[in-house]
């Protein structure tokens, strides 16, 4: 008879009027919990539904920023990678020839003209050997693993917000919102925690994909040409060369992109009193976001780029750490080689970063609604 009365008292607490309990007294202190529960995507738990939206979600955003972006990210990666200020196309040209005669490798050869032809200068066989299809070189890896690698992202991501969230992290003004976590009412520090970690695991699985697309677009390299190649200088392991430098801009990088991403978000609702966002409201904040996070990370990017270069150069299997990297980086060029490419990159940051963010908050809602 207690456990039927328990039952019948609970049913009608949660179950009436949310302003009322059953005592028929004011409930104001758990308005905020009722109404979050009304909607199971909404509130802070973790389900299969929330799991398999974010995963859709970050498929669908990922897929569509990749196309958009990796024409100018093979653009960042020759600037980043070709060459230090005190190097000319005749002395790569004349070194690449000489080996290529010692070691008789076509890939070698092809190395050499590469390397000649993509120097920083502005000179018409630069542009007709990189012509857009060559610049798209080195997507079809990505283009297959894109979607699950932010689908990935994205469900830890938002798991990671619902479980922070879950376990009492919430903002000074979540009384006042409709429980509505993943745009209003969350403290910033969660997102960019939740980010973070997200991107810290995912970064296992993108290190190696990250390594054969970039050798794949510096030296015109076919999928199984960067494989061997790589598997020939230290086995497994040479895939996740550089992975100190690659976690960093795959953790902070997120961590910094979401967190600034939330946080223009919820500065430009304030401004509008709490008016929802448009899409472009949405794209400008992704934007201002993707510029932050890249102006954080770069430095990171370079050296990271720079060892895969020069593997695909090398001939032995030495393979340069993180810190090897940045100490001949600056004492090479300075500061100033920490930021070559800077340019082309924040040019690219601003749009596809306004593309990946608002599509996966639209498709996340939109999904969220069924």
């Amino acid at each position: 008879k207690i456990l039927k009365f328990s039952f019948a008292t609970t049913s009608t607490t949660t179950s009436g009027d949310p302003m009322v309990n059953s005592n028929g007294s004011n409930n104001n202190n758990h308005t905020h919990a009722t109404t979050t529960s009304s909607n199971p995507n909404n509130h802070g738990h973790i389900t299969r539904e929330s799991i398999r939206n974010s995963v859709l979600a970050g498929y669908v955003a990922g897929s569509c920023g990749l196309l958009m972006g990796h024409p100018l990210d093979s653009l960042k990666v020759l600037m980043q990678a070709n060459f230090s200020s005190t190097t000319t196309a005749g002395n790569v040209t004349s070194a690449a020839t000489t080996t290529a005669m010692n070691n008789g490798a076509t890939a070698q050869l092809r190395s050499m003209h590469t390397a000649a032809v993509v120097q920083a200068g502005n000179s018409n066989s630069n542009l007709k050997k990189r012509s857009l299809m060559n610049l798209y070189k080195g997507i079809g890896t990505p283009l297959l693993t894109a979607g699950v690698m932010h689908s990935m992202n994205f469900m830890l991501y938002d798991s990671m917000r619902r479980l922070l969230y879950n376990c009492g992290i919430s903002s000074p003004s979540s009384r006042n919102v409709k429980g509505n976590y993943c745009y209003d009412d969350d403290i910033l520090y969660g997102v960019a925690l939740s980010g973070g970690a997200a991107g810290a695991v995912v970064s296992l699985y993108t290190s190696p994909l990250q390594l054969v697309k970039t050798k794949q677009q510096l030296m015109l390299w076919s999928l199984r040409q960067s494989l061997v190649g790589t598997y020939q200088q230290g086995g497994v392991k040479a895939f996740y060369a550089g992975f100190g430098a690659h976690c960093y801009c795959d953790s902070i990088g997120r961590a910094v992109y979401l967190g600034s991403y939330e946080f223009t978000k919820r500065e430009i609702r304030k401004s509008k009193m709490g008016e929802a966002l448009n899409v472009w409201e949405r794209m400008f904040s992704a934007g201002v976001a993707g510029i932050i996070c890249w102006t954080a990370i770069f430095p990171a990017d370079v050296i990271r780029c720079r060892i895969y270069h020069s593997m695909a150069k090398a001939s032995s299997c030495h393979i340069p750490s993180t810190a090897e990297m940045a100490r001949h980086i600056y004492r090479n060029d300075g500061i100033n080689g920490f930021f070559r490419g800077f340019t082309i990159t924040v040019l690219r940051a601003g749009p596809v970063a306004s593309i990946v963010l608002p599509i996966y908050d639209i498709a996340l809602e939109f999904l969220q609604s069924y």
